[in-house]
């Protein structure tokens, strides 16, 4: 996660003072990681850097039972797993995810993987026969959509990833079928910041979405409930139904968040 490799930060608190934050405060530290700008304004940040480094990319189409006979395998043998399960053909669409088009995608996944490569080629875009890259990671990483959707964004721990995802595929299926968005799933290591979703646990992180001026909010909402007993966390900047009840059953440090605040 971005937010764990901060090291120091300046910023301006709630009495308009300025607060130098660094190693040497590690409880301050945990909590301005991911602050949600409710420490004050953040004038500067320091981030750990890591080598550069080369990955090779590998787009697939599978159906849902090679992903869930293949599960365990696939998470720990690349360095990058995640994938987009579509409910029906055109889901992919809502994504503009680019499956061809005599490619079946009802209760299949778009998946990519991505692992790190040694490269010959001082730079550039590398790209194979029908597409895949190999690149340096922070450019084949990123991605975009043209078209708007909301999103819902849970992630609960990564033990109990497989069970919770079939959850909400049945959800979807069975009580939901109107509801078209593939789900998309990836995995996020555990950090230590007091506000993470990530906070002393490896987390699976699904992401359900709505259409824009469609009533999504009972599909959402039943999300929400059937992944409460996994001890889900939201995504901060996406759409969640989090109080703060919940938010202190769900952050062990919540309470010292809010005394450092």
């Amino acid at each position: 996660n971005m937010s764990a490799a901060m090291r120091r930060g300046r910023l301006v608190d709630g009495r308009g003072e300025v607060v130098e934050i660094g190693e040497d405060r590690m409880r301050e530290l945990r909590a301005a990681q991911v602050a949600l700008g409710t420490l004050g304004v953040m004038l500067e940040v320091e981030l750990a850097v890591s080598p550069k480094y080369y990955i090779a990319e590998e787009i697939s189409y599978r159906p849902w039972q090679e992903i869930e006979e293949s599960w365990d395998e696939l998470i720990a043998n690349h360095r990058h797993f995640s994938f987009f399960w579509c409910p029906a053909d055109h889901s992919v669409d809502l994504y503009q995810l680019p499956a061809p088009p005599d490619q079946p995608m009802r209760n299949h996944c778009y998946v990519k993987i991505y692992d790190e490569v040694e490269v010959t080629e001082p730079d550039g875009l590398v790209s194979d026969d029908v597409g895949n890259r190999t690149d340096r990671a922070y450019r084949v990483y990123p991605g975009g959509y043209d078209e708007p959707f909301h999103e819902m964004e849970y992630m609960v721990p990564a033990e109990h990833g497989l069970e919770a995802l079939n959850k909400i595929r049945r959800l979807m299926l069975d009580e939901f079928p109107d509801q078209l968005y593939p789900i998309e799933v990836r995995w996020t290591a555990a950090d230590d910041a007091y506000l993470s979703p990530n906070y002393k646990r490896d987390t699976m992180v699904i992401s359900h979405s709505g259409a824009p001026g469609t009533d999504y909010w009972p599909f959402l909402r039943a999300v929400d409930q059937r992944l409460q007993q996994y001890q889900a966390r939201p995504h901060w900047g996406k759409i969640h139904f989090m109080t703060r009840d919940r938010l202190e059953q769900l952050f062990p440090e919540f309470d010292t968040f809010v005394a450092v605040r």
